[in-house]
């Protein structure tokens, strides 16, 4: 459903090399958020890229979904070093032509997991295994980027779904990437080991940042509309307390909607229930183009 850059892709089995011409025509509508964003901020906005999957010419399935064995790596053996060029360009043609400079880029999103699989559509992520296959990636994504003169924008990594799988990521990573790897971003949504993590990248003189969660959770069932809000609030607690991040960041400030197309073709189901939990701040009413709070 994101369009990539790329256009016109090639792959040459003799010498393994892949091709690809440049597209920044699509994906414009998340384009356009990001260049009305940038005009209300200025140099106050922070922008961080970060991948979900290689293109699908880059993978073992020929997917970007996943893998077709989910716990499997998607990317194929001989595409790191072009996954890396091509990060490292949409990165160039952002600063250069667009006049967005990425603050910092992250080449994998949730990468040791067992659940983005082939043909789903549903797509966050990418299995890419700890220790050398994730290293490999952030290696070449600092040697592409220091080609392109982009020396400025922090790798960030590794993005795991849980607290102790991040923690387990960080400490397999070999020290050429631990080197190269200039903050480390984790997501909540599942782990308890706060203070672990939190001992284990300041061992490694790295900063860390709370990148992802959310959940659709809510706290006391007597607490009605409050509940969500309680759950959230809880969250964002435990988090600054138990890992000392020196960022806290919302999936989507929007994420539930109202639409009469629906997504992929369906009605949505409408407005959630308020007394549960929900994931997002507010509703968006794409019909009527309104916020419902």
């Amino acid at each position: 459903m994101m369009p990539g850059f790329w256009d016109h892709p090639a792959y040459d089995e003799a010498s393994g090399t892949y091709t690809w011409d440049w597209d920044f025509t699509k994906d414009e509508n998340q384009l356009q958020v990001l260049m009305d964003c940038l005009e209300v901020y200025g140099d106050d906005l922070l922008v961080e890229g970060f991948s979900n999957s290689p293109p699908y010419f880059m993978t073992n399935s020929g997917c970007s979904s996943g893998a077709r064995m989910a716990f499997q790596n998607n990317l194929r053996d001989d595409a790191y070093e072009a996954f890396a060029e091509y990060l490292a360009g949409v990165a160039a043609h952002f600063r250069d032509d667009l006049g967005i400079p990425f603050q910092s880029l992250s080449p994998m999103n949730e990468p040791n997991t067992n659940y983005w699989g082939a043909y789903s559509s549903k797509q966050e992520g990418c299995h890419f295994d700890p220790g050398a296959s994730q290293s490999r990636i952030l290696i070449l994504l600092a040697e592409k980027l220091r080609e392109k003169g982009l020396d400025e924008i922090i790798i960030a990594g590794t993005d795991e779904t849980s607290i102790d799988t991040q923690a387990l990521s960080l400490t397999q990573l070999s020290d050429e990437a631990l080197h190269v790897l200039d903050r480390v971003d984790t997501h909540t949504y599942q782990g308890s080991g706060r203070d672990f993590l939190r001992r284990q990248v300041l061992l490694r003189n790295k900063n860390l940042w709370m990148s992802e969660v959310d959940g659709g959770d809510s706290l006391n069932r007597e607490a009605g509309e409050m509940g969500a809000g309680l759950w959230l609030a809880q969250r964002i607690m435990e988090d600054l307390n138990g890992m000392t991040p020196s960022a806290w960041i919302l999936w989507q400030a929007i994420d539930s909607h109202i639409s009469q197309n629906g997504y992929l073709g369906r009605t949505d189901s409408g407005m959630v229930d308020l007394n549960g939990g929900y994931w997002g701040l507010a509703v968006a009413n794409h019909d009527q183009e309104t916020l419902l709070l």
